[in-house]
Order: structure tokens, then C-alpha cells, then sequence
């Protein structure tokens, strides 16, 4: 079977948006090693982070966050669970048997800061507010270069209207065969949702690592020709190995299913520097990496 983030043993390497300018990268050191209390696990985590170039008071608080982050878990194992883990989502696949679940998982939805910057009602647009993807290949936009992560925005025609454009993406979504290609056994939660939004958190079923999946109306609401602009990105990493393109080649195939989509496969000619590194990086086990 093609490698997946499931197979993978956990990375250090946090990436931060740049949001602000120009960026700079500083060392991080999450406490030397954390003691999980009432077992013998141990995280050693030294990680290198990218923060945007802002004031020294600025970076000091950004870095001061995420040591505290890291205190927080030492000292109470804040939503970890019982083998020492962030909870799961409800719809994971079960371990298989004989083999447990790994308990290193620092990076959940409660401790990854700066994640999305948050949106002002009345002032911009989601599309405003949807990011692009850094110098990695861990990451798909409809908002990115076009030679670093772009992906084509999906398409509708003949629909009542841009809501419902989007509530088919939200059926879409919640309809997804968790473990399908090997990717996302470990479930999946729809966060937000609104007439123009949608916003999915996807989780590999070994290390728990999260990936965020958003969808943004980028039409008036009331048109029933349309668009949708696109983010999949992995939180840690440089690669990706092929999950967030097989994620969102699954979608989009039960979205051209319906009827009424314009929503391309995500292939080795459309994204040749996605796939080229994460071809390479999963042996070229993934169709796609033929395609």
C-alpha cells in the first residue's frame, strides 16, 4: 500500500504563517524533555519555527507561547488522554489488533497556535482570509503561487445558489470514508460551517497528525454559477507523502459525481512540485505519481 502520514514517525519542524512580512527563523526548545506523569513516556521536542519579523516583544510572546505550551503539558497532560494522546476524533478507524496507538502527539487542534487569523464579519470576505502555502510541499491553496502549492478553485453551474453550492461540499465532506487510500484513519470533525465556509479538521490514524481543510465560497451567495476556493495543508512538516491531494482528489471525484462540479483531479501535470517531492518521498506508490 502508499505510504501515508499514518506510517510515519513524528517531525519537528513547526511552520508558522507569514503573515506579517518577512520572516525569520528562531530555535525553539519545548522544555528539554516533558515526563508524562504516571507512565514513562517522554517527549524530547526541539523545534525550529518560523515567526514572523515583528518587534522583539512580539517574538518573545510568540516564543514564550510556546514554551508555555509545552510546560502545560508536562504539568497536567492538558487534553491528552489516557495512553498519553490527544483525543480522538469519534469516527477513527479501530488500531489494528496487537498494535497500540502512539502517544507522542503534541501538536492537536488545542495547542497549535496562529493556525488561521480570525475572520471580521462585515469587513472582509472568507476568500480574503484564506491563506496560501509556505515554501513546503505539504500544503494546496487555491490562494497560493502558482509554482508553490496553487490549486485550481472548483466550479459549479445549475445550482439554486451559492449556498447550496456549498452545503453539497459540507454533504461531501461528512460522507468521507475515513481510512480511504490508507489516508486519514484517524477521523475527521467538521469545526465550522457556515453559508460560505467550511472547515474540517483530518487526522492520521498513528501520530494524530492534524491537517486543516477549508472550503470558501468566492461568489455571491445568490449565484448558482460559481466558485470554490480550496486550502488542504498539513500542520508539521515539509511533505505531505501524497495525503492532502488523495484527500481532496476523493472529494472532488463525489463532488463531480453529483453533477454540476468542475472540480479536477490534482495530478503529477497540474501540480508537478507537489507531487514530484511527495512521489518521491512515498516510493511513487500513489497513482497519481503516474498520472
Amino acid at each position: 500500500p502508499a505510504l501515508s502520514s499514518d506510517s510515519l514517525s513524528p517531525l519537528t519542524m513547526v511552520s508558522l504563517p507569514r503573515r506579517h512580512g518577512r520572516t525569520r527563523r528562531v530555535h525553539l526548545n519545548l522544555g528539554a524533555c516533558i515526563l508524562a506523569a504516571g507512565s514513562s513516556l517522554q517527549f524530547c521536542l526541539s523545534s525550529t519555527a518560523y515567526v514572523p519579523r515583528l518587534d522583539s516583544a512580539a517574538a518573545s510572546g510568540r516564543r514564550a507561547l510556546f514554551c508555555a505550551t509545552g510546560a502545560a503539558v508536562a504539568a497536567g497532560g492538558a487534553g491528552l488522554g489516557p495512553e498519553g494522546r490527544a483525543s480522538a476524533f469519534t469516527n477513527r478507524l479501530p488500531d489494528p489488533e496487537g498494535q497500540k496507538r502512539k502517544k507522542k502527539a503534541l501538536f492537536n487542534e488545542e495547542n497549535v497556535v496562529d493556525l488561521r487569523p480570525p475572520f471580521k464579519a462585515g469587513i472582509d470576505t472568507r476568500a480574503d482570509y484564506l491563506k496560501a502555502c509556505d515554501y513546503t510541499t505539504n500544503c494546496l491553496s487555491s490562494v497560493a503561487p502558482k509554482r508553490n502549492g496553487y490549486l485550481e478553485p472548483w466550479k459549479f453551474s445549475g445550482k439554486a445558489s451559492g449556498i447550496d453550492a456549498m452545503r453539497e461540499i459540507e454533504a461531501a465532506v461528512r460522507a468521507y470514508p475515513v481510512g480511504q487510500r490508507t489516508v486519514d484513519g484517524g477521523g475527521f470533525e467538521v469545526k465550522e460551517v457556515d453559508d460560505d465556509y467550511v472547515y474540517t479538521q483530518f487526522e492520521s490514524r498513528k501520530y494524530g497528525y492534524i491537517d486543516d481543510v477549508e472550503f470558501v465560497l468566492d461568489t455571491p451567495r445568490k449565484n448558482g454559477n460559481g466558485k470554490v476556493l480550496v486550502r488542504s495543508t498539513s500542520r508539521v512538516g515539509d511533505k505531505d507523502y501524497g495525503v492532502n491531494a488523495v484527500r481532496l482528489n476523493r472529494l472532488a471525484a463525489d463532488l463531480r459525481a453529483k453533477g454540476g462540479w468542475d472540480a479536477p483531479p490534482i495530478t503529477r501535470q497540474s501540480s508537478p512540485r507537489y507531487w514530484d517531492k511527495n512521489c518521491e518521498a512515498s516510493g511513487n506508490n500513489w497513482e497519481e505519481c503516474n498520472s
